[in-house]
């Protein structure tokens, strides 16, 4: 009797125990599923991501691929433009080159005619010294030339007068700037020539030659010319002259100083 309720005890004991070990079975099972269901959804999501940012690349690749095509073509389209423009300005230039040399022959065959022109009425060929001279000049110089050879006698007389009557009232200075750079200048008798170191080395040395020809008349015409100088020596001369008209109202005020033109005479004028 006493065993058999020992055998019941050790059975009930064995079932509880049992009993906990499914228990404790089931629990594991199912945290083994709930994590393999975790692991399962990250793998899901991250695939997911790797797909979006797959598509999201191909699409940034297509794009990049769309705008190099586009580029191109407007690389082509301005190369095109380019190419015809270059066309149209060789053809522009062509023209403009035959139109320069026709001009510089017009040029060529106008100075002939001022200098057969002076030569018939001076006996004297100022061709040389109009070489250089500008379009202007030598038009000025075929008026007055073609006026005094039509003019009256008298009228050549009157024109010679007005010119004598001119000069009793006006003092003629030159300057001229010769091919390497120094400067002749002609007042009067007084003739100096110098390289200057600046435009105010260029008025005072202007000043004291001005100065050595003596008191000139009551307007002073300063006649320029220049040889094939540099823009530099031009630009002193320049610069210098107007510093020069300062300094010479300063020293006669009554008198007038007018600058002429500059012109280009390949030597200095006699």
């Amino acid at each position: 009797m006493i065993r058999n309720s020992v055998l019941q005890s050790s059975r009930r004991r064995l079932v509880v125990q049992l009993a906990s070990l499914v228990d404790l079975l089931f629990v594991i099972l199912f945290l083994q599923y709930m994590q393999l269901r975790l692991v399962s959804h990250r793998q899901a999501v991250t695939e997911k991501e790797l797909r979006t940012q797959a598509e999201t690349a191909a699409k940034d690749a297509q794009g990049v691929t769309n705008q190099v095509v586009h580029n191109l073509e407007q690389l082509q389209n301005a190369n095109r433009q380019l190419t015809e423009d270059l066309r149209n300005a060789e053809k522009q230039i062509k023209g403009l080159e035959g139109k320069s040399k026709e001009v510089a022959r017009l040029a060529e065959e106008e100075l002939l005619f001022v200098a057969k022109a002076a030569q018939d009425m001076l006996g004297v060929d100022i061709g040389p010294a109009l070489k250089y001279a500008s379009p202007s000049d030598v038009d000025g110089i075929k008026k007055l030339l073609g006026k005094l050879r039509t003019a009256d006698p008298s009228a050549i007389v009157q024109h010679l007068r007005t010119t004598r009557e001119i000069q009793k009232l006006c003092t003629i200075w030159d300057v001229h700037v010769n091919e390497d750079g120094t400067v002749r200048l002609r007042c009067g008798d007084v003739t100096r020539t110098f390289r200057p170191r600046d435009e105010n080395d260029f008025a005072q040395q202007f000043v004291d030659v001005s100065k050595e020809a003596g008191e000139p008349k009551s307007l002073v015409v300063i006649l320029r010319t220049f040889g094939d100088a540099q823009l530099a020596a031009r630009e002193c001369e320049e610069k210098g002259l107007e510093r020069a008209k300062v300094l010479l109202r300063a020293e006669w005020p009554t008198k007038r100083f007018a600058l002429a033109t500059a012109h280009f005479s390949a030597a200095a004028p006699p």
